[in-house]
Order: C-alpha cells, then structure tokens, then sequence
C-alpha cells in the first residue's frame, strides 16, 4: 500500500541525489514534488540542477517557464518555452503555455493558434480546448467557446473553470 506522503517522497528524493548526485532524475523528482505542493523556489531550484547535468530534459523548461509566468515574468518565461519546444517539438503542454501567455497580454490571434497547435498535437488536451474557448468567449464567440467547452467536459468532467466559464456566458 502507498502511503501518499510529500515528505517522505521528498526526503526519499534528496537522499538519492545526495547518493547519485550526477542524475538528474532525482533532481527532477524532487523538482515536480516541490512543483506539485507550490514552493516553487525550491522547484526552481532543482530544475535548474537538472539542467547543470542535461541540457536537454523534457519539460524542465516548461515546468520553469511556468514559474516565470507566476512570478510575472512572461518575457523570460517565452524563452523557456521556445527551448522547450527545442528540446521536445511535440510538446502540447508548452504551446498551452505559450497560449496563456498570449491570452494574458491580450493578444488574441497569437493565443488562439498557439492554443491550436496544441489541439492539432494532442487533441485530448483538455487544457488547449479551455484555453481556446476562452479565447473565443473573451471576443464574443460564444458558440464556439460553448461548443469547445463541451469538449472540455468529455476529456476532463472535474475542471471546475469551464463550468465558471460556461456560468458567465450563459
């Protein structure tokens, strides 16, 4: 039986890297499990560790362009993204990310083909169908953005902010 427990993954984690300290796998793992809980300065930390030992790791720069977009930083977050894709061209999660950026700034075409492209590479990407039928409801297209929230709902019936979302056009 597992037991679930951050604590003891993390101190699971660090004791590995302390005895393998030349693997990124457990700089990554600690990585995500600091991701998961929010104390994403010590994510940051280890995913920076990851990319001392391998340059090109998937989804560390995503994960670190995702706290630069936290932290308000879009500019330094796009050039992690862009290496991101670099690194691994298919990454759905990456162009969501992009889309994000974009739809923040406003920039609605920008945010609507990344949030497409995302769709075209993986279309059970609940988060690129949302983001795009945001996109569509923040311009007035409100059949299409409720026709791609219904989409939503198929793949992923516990995201709580499509129905948000579908609440303020209705």
């Amino acid at each position: 039986a597992r037991r679930h427990s951050y604590r003891y993954a993390l101190a699971s984690y660090e004791m590995y890297s302390k005895l393998a300290p030349n693997d990124p796998e457990g700089y990554k793992a600690t990585g995500d499990l600091y991701f998961d809980i929010r104390d994403l300065g010590a994510a940051a930390k280890n995913y920076q560790r990851v990319l001392s030992l391998t340059k090109n790791y998937p989804d560390v720069n995503l994960r670190l362009a995702q706290i630069s977009r936290n932290g308000g930083d879009s500019a330094a977050a796009m050039k992690l993204l862009e290496e991101e894709i670099r690194v691994n061209p298919r990454s759905d999660a990456a162009r969501v990310e992009i889309g994000n950026i974009f739809m923040a700034q406003k920039d609605f075409d920008a945010a609507t083909k990344a949030f497409t492209e995302a769709a075209r590479l993986n279309e059970r990407n609940a988060d690129a169908l949302f983001g795009l039928g945001v996109v569509y409801h923040l311009q007035g297209s409100y059949d299409n953005a409720l026709s791609l929230f219904a989409r939503v709902i198929k793949i992923d019936p516990l995201k709580a902010d499509v129905y948000w979302q579908m609440g303020m056009i209705y």
